[in-house]
């Protein structure tokens, strides 16, 4: 046996294992699940339909070049906050004393007075319950429905001091018995940052709870790359989506952004993402650089 050529081949088929498996890692990592060549928009409808999902927009053609971003928690200090929400300036010693009530744990801290209920989360998140709804005077609720709901939330959180200059409105959704669900998210630099938002539980009554967190944008990070196109991320996001045989799940809206939970940290990155407003109310964050799933829950959760 030519022992010499033996090895020359088994080196040349090693190679060529390499470079196979490379490319393999390469198309996996660099595209995501599904191979963009091999995704036609157009046929996109039909295999979601397939797998009893409607697609009810008209899917994003773009697919701009995104880096990573920086990002720490950005509320307000906790004092300033506490007097936003109570609408005076606590500036004297002992302001928490006798008017409001002060509970302190590691998970939160927790206000409570005169019909309101703070708690602020130790990763920055905030919850406002308030005692009975609050109303706009001025505004109108009759008929009850969505934009009006939208108006109540939006005027009642301006004149609040709750809704941040850089707060866009996003969406509505119906919880039953006349409660909506109004959210607000935040942009920058006209990008949705999904993590940041306020959004305010609505009825004909008033506002009777606000949630929110705040973020700092603080640096773009790495290379900008271009991210899979929507018609790739619906396909991967119909994988998850689990559609009742009698009710199919509708795709109301598709938007692209920067995307992470909230983080016990200083500061942290988020990935750019394709977010999916389903109906029944869920969203589905896809990640816009693998093509795999980063969040599915339904609407009303914690996040």
């Amino acid at each position: 046996m030519n022992w010499s050529r033996a090895l020359t081949i088994l080196i040349v088929a090693f190679c060529l294992l390499d470079l196979f498996l490379g490319y393999q890692v390469w198309q996996t990592s660099g595209r995501g699940l599904v191979n963009s060549g091999a995704v036609e928009p157009d046929s996109v409808e039909a295999r979601l339909a397939a797998r009893n999902v409607v697609m009810e927009v008209e899917l994003p053609r773009q697919t701009p070049e995104l880096p990573f971003l920086v990002v720490r928690p950005g509320g307000p200090e906790e004092r300033e906050f506490v007097s936003t929400v109570w609408g005076t300036r606590l500036t004297r010693p002992g302001f928490t004393e006798p008017e409001l009530e002060v509970t302190r744990t590691e998970a939160a801290t927790v206000y409570e007075g005169e019909g309101k209920r703070l708690t602020l989360y130790a990763l920055g998140t905030f919850l406002l319950e308030l005692a009975e709804p609050a109303r706009v005077p001025h505004l109108a609720t009759r008929p009850w429905d969505a934009e009006a709901a939208v108006a109540l939330a939006e005027a009642w959180l301006q004149e609040s001091g709750l809704l941040p200059r850089d707060a866009r409105y996003d969406y509505a959704v119906a919880l039953g018995q006349a409660l909506y669900l109004v959210r607000f998210r935040q942009e920058h630099q006209r990008i949705a940052l999904f993590g940041g938002y306020v959004e305010a539980l609505v009825s004909p009554a008033g506002v009777g709870s606000v949630r929110g967190m705040r973020l700092a944008p603080v640096a773009y990070d790495g290379q900008r790359k271009a991210v899979i196109s929507a018609a790739e991320a619906a396909l991967n996001a119909s994988r998850h989506i689990d559609s009742r045989e009698d009710q199919p799940t509708v795709i109301r809206r598709i938007d692209l952004g920067f995307y992470s939970p909230p983080y016990d940290a200083e500061e942290w990155t988020t990935v750019p993402a394709w977010r999916f407003l389903l109906d029944p109310p869920a969203v589905l964050y896809i990640n816009a650089y693998t093509g795999e799933l980063e969040e599915y829950r339904a609407i009303g959760e914690q996040e």
